[in-house]
């Protein structure tokens, strides 16, 4: 339900109604670059070198106890290194960032309790590593030279209201990963070799007055990421083998007053990225496998008077990279996927007794730089682009209408650098050995609906560039010399149904980048100098049976990435300045008679690595700033008769690799980090129209009481206007890819102003349901709405309100399984928080009366948060 819920708050917080070319703000992200993507059907497939997909939820957010991160939380848009509450319900952040939500904010900022950015706002010019708060003092850390508005080398005092930085200055000539203040002194650590004019090598001790150093000086030969105390006792953490001439290895106790070693050696055998300190347990995060003389793989408890390890033993499958604790729960993250005798991808809380994983699963992309603790609120930050996915191996596919994630995936697998599809089978090639739960090497057959590997199994010797169909053939092209136990230098064409070589041999003698086919010719580009043992540079033309060369020779100056083959003109792209027997930069159209440039010319300054044509449009990706006679960064879509660029600009950040058009929208894929400066990465639709007049706001699912029959699931949506809207059609699956229509509900026709529906489904299936909204208009066109899911498990609490639209109040009915504490939330349809109250539940029922007179008319959404989980409903406020 963690899952499904999660989905459903990202749904509810945006407009369903879909304009030209709009980027759709809930499509999922992978963790790794895409370099493939097909439609085939009711689905579009993904490949790539990624092994997670979920909600597009970057580098920071807030946690609650239920694992569900906060939608309306403000978002940086890069890396978040450092978190720490500011004392109020907020928290100060610092990183590389340059925004905070749609705000500037270089790389340090501060945001409210209830998720927006405070006005504090220093403004550093590098990075900020490490962040705390003392009083009305916020020291910081990083690699900056700027901040606050003064010149400060990596390390600061700046003022808790201001944000100005104050008169301490003790200037470093190295990073600062930590810093931590006890009393009047603060403790410094990092990778520089002096401060405040003295040598310190990666930890000092600096007067918290002065700026100046003290006399304790450890001595650490490498860095320290990590600094801890507790009495008279300093611990750090990092990558140092000696500290104070002793071998100490990777965490070291440390006298507060001498600064010298003390008699324990935690004795770990690799690094420690992190320590946390509780009592007398010293708990420590890194990379080791053996440490207070167990074996305990990356994480361990230290005991602070003996040095050994306790009975403690999550025992990670990977690194951990950041710990904090908070009332008897460990909160780490790393690169593990089980920890505490449980499957948790990267983000996982661990009981500090007993060593087991509870059942707090948030799930997340990437592992977490920093964490954080308030009260029940979790904040994480770092390079991670998702919280709240799921895993998938290399290849996913998504529901074409609703673009919901299918649960297709295969069940192993490998890098995979190029797709197609055909019927029922998706045929994947790239670098891998494995594929589909079969030894596949490089190249392999997946079924579209089971995602297991066919027998399909050509076996290549080494790896793939691009693949293409053409009636039963596919040809495809790499950096391969045998495939299917035949010589065949870097391209070939493969029976689709046996898998085996056909007699077609072109022999390229370099690697070819892509493949296009024309009638009975395939055209070639790659990097490749030769073709069928003639000179052939970068491009040529072949037999589409023998392979045999054709006589058409364009004499491109260097190598060609992209072809399309459309009628008689063959577009290419790559790094070439002459192509055709003209002067052609990077991209150019080609007569397929001739062999000659005609004049189309958009003329990039840069290379050209994909193309894509889809109607009147060419979509070209490359390293390209100027293309079409306009700024282009990386991405363009040109005219196909003038060469112009049009005036749709996505303005993305990062390598675009290919284009997909199908239906009404565009699918990108690649490595990019943001879409018009918002983060976003590797994958992005849009949708290129509206397909339906009707303005779909909202749509929901929950699970309530039935006098009748014991249980019931009421569905929920919200128009904002329609036109010519027919009826509603709500639809239920056991699986969330099948659906049955269970119930028609009539439309309002033609309407501007908001209108709310109701469907009760009574009696719902067992388990988990799936359920989705098919509006029809009175042309009968119809399309869907976003797929949302109820649990049948009575430990979640049911939720509904009404009356539903309300004027002056909401009656918010709450089922219980136990006696329990929790809070109740509204939010406005920007999500900024508007109210917050605790809420007591008994067993059973609840209702709940709330005044909302005070609200202005609009569309309102409402979270209930107790120790059993998180609800989220709506209500609209007339």
């Amino acid at each position: 339900m963690r899952k499904a819920f999660a989905l459903l708050v990202l749904s509810l917080f945006s407009t369903l109604y879909i304009f030209s070319q709009t980027l759709v703000s809930d499509f999922y992200v992978p963790n790794g670059p895409v370099s493939a993507v097909v439609s085939n059907g009711d689905k579009v497939f993904i490949g790539g070198n990624f092994d997670y997909i979920g909600p597009n939820v970057p580098y920071g957010a807030a946690i609650n106890s239920a694992g569900v991160q906060d939608p309306a939380f403000a978002r940086a848009n890069s890396q978040v290194n450092i978190a720490v509450p500011d004392g109020s319900g907020g928290w100060y952040i610092g990183g590389t960032f340059t925004r905070v939500g749609t705000q500037a904010r270089n790389r340090i900022a501060r945001i409210n309790a209830d998720g927006s950015l405070h006005p504090w706002n220093p403004g550093a010019n590098n990075a900020v590593n490490t962040i705390f708060v003392d009083g009305n003092t916020v020291y910081a850390g990083g690699t900056f030279t700027n901040i606050g508005g003064l010149t400060r080398n990596r390390i600061a005092a700046l003022d808790a209201t201001s944000g100005l930085a104050t008169s301490w200055n003790p200037s470093t000539n190295n990073s600062v990963n930590m810093i931590i203040v006890d009393g009047n002194t603060v403790y410094v650590g990092g990778l520089f070799t002096t401060i405040a004019g003295q040598p310190r090598n990666r930890i000092a001790a600096l007067d918290a007055s002065t700026g100046l150093t003290t006399s304790w000086n450890p001595n650490a030969n490498n860095t320290v990421s990590s600094i801890g105390i507790s009495g008279t006792t300093v611990y750090i953490a990092g990558s140092f083998t000696t500290v104070g001439g002793q071998a100490r290895r990777g965490v070291a106790a440390l006298d507060a007053t001498t600064g010298l070693p003390t008699s324990l050696d935690f004795a770990s055998n690799n690094n420690v990225t992190a320590l946390e300190i509780d009592g007398n347990t010293l708990y420590a995060a890194g990379t080791f496998t053996t440490i207070g003389g167990q074996s305990r793989n990356t994480i361990a408890a230290l005991d602070l008077t003996t040095g050994l390890a306790t009975s403690w033993n999550p025992n990670s499958t990977g690194s951990v990279t950041s710990l904090k604790v908070s009332g008897g729960i460990i909160y780490l993250s790393g690169s593990f996927s089980t920890i505490g005798g449980q499957e948790r991808s990267r983000l996982a809380a661990v009981d500090a007794v007993t060593g087991l994983a509870t059942s707090w699963n948030p799930s997340i992309s990437n592992p977490a730089a920093t964490i954080a603790t308030d009260g029940t609120t979790v904040y994480v930050g770092g390079t991670f682009t998702s919280i709240g996915g799921e895993s998938r191996n290399y290849a996913a596919a998504f529901d074409i209408v609703t673009n919901a994630l299918t649960p297709w995936n295969p069940p192993s697998g490998g890098v995979i650098t190029t797709m197609v599809a055909d019927g029922n089978t998706l045929y994947v090639a790239g670098s891998f050995t494995q594929m589909g739960g079969q030894p596949r090497n490089r190249i392999a057959a997946l079924d579209a609906t089971t995602a297991l590997a066919t027998t399909w199994n050509p076996n290549s010797n080494s790896s793939f560039s691009t693949m293409t169909l053409s009636g039963n053939t596919i040809y495809a092209g790499g950096d391969f010399t045998n495939i299917g136990g035949q010589t065949r230098n870097r391209i070939v064409a493969l029976d689709a149904t046996t898998g085996l070589p056909t007699a077609f041999n072109a022999n390229a003698n370099s690697t070819v980048r892509t493949i296009a086919v024309e009638g009975n010719i395939v055209y070639a580009g790659g990097n490749f100098g030769m073709m069928g043992g003639q000179t052939r540079i970068g491009i040529a033309a072949v037999d589409a049976t023998t392979g045999s060369l054709a006589a058409w020779n364009v004499n491109s100056n260097t190598g060609v990435l992209a072809i399309i083959a459309d009628g008689n003109t063959i577009y290419a792209g790559g790094g070439f300045s002459t192509i055709g027997g003209q002067t052609r930069s990077r991209i150019a159209a080609l007569d397929a008679t001739t062999g000659l440039a005609t004049a189309w010319n958009p003329n990039a300054n840069a290379g050209i690595t994909s193309l894509f044509r889809h109607g009147s449009t060419i979509y070209a990706s490359g390293s390209f700033n100027t293309i079409g006679g306009q700024s282009r960064a990386g991405f363009a879509s040109i005219d196909a008769s003038t060469g112009l660029a049009t005036s749709w600009d996505p303005a993305f950040t990062g390598t675009v690799t290919q284009t997909l058009v199908t239906g009404s929208m565009i699918y990108t894929v690649g490595s990019f980090t943001a879409v018009s400066q918002n983060p976003r990465y590797a994958l992005a639709a849009f949708a290129t129209g509206s397909a339906l007049p009707v303005q779909l706001v909202s749509f929901t699912s929950n699970r309530v009481n039935s006098t009748s029959t014991g249980s019931a699931v009421v569905c929920q949506w919200n128009t904002a206007s329609e036109e010519n809207s027919a009826h509603f059609v709500v639809e239920r699956s056991d699986n969330g890819t099948t659906f049955h229509p269970i119930g028609q509900v009539a439309a309002a026709g033609n309407s501007s102003l908001s209108n709310h529906y109701t469907f009760t489904d009574a009696t719902p299936l067992n388990g988990t349901s799936y359920y989705r909204l098919k509006q029809v208009d009175i042309d009968e066109r119809f399309t869907y709405s976003r797929v949302v899911s109820v649990s049948a498990d009575r430990s979640a609490t049911s939720f509904t309100i009404y009356p539903n639209p309300a004027k002056e109040e909401i009656t918010m009915s709450v089922f219980s399984d136990r006696q329990q504490s929790g809070s109740y939330h509204i939010f406005d349809q920007s999500g900024k928080k508007l109210v917050t109250n605790a809420v007591k539940l008994n067993k059973g029922g609840n209702t709940v009366l709330v005044a909302v007179g005070s609200l202005t008319a609009g569309i309102y959404f409402v979270q209930v948060i107790s120790e059993t989980g998180v609800k989220q409903s709506q209500f609209i406020k007339q």
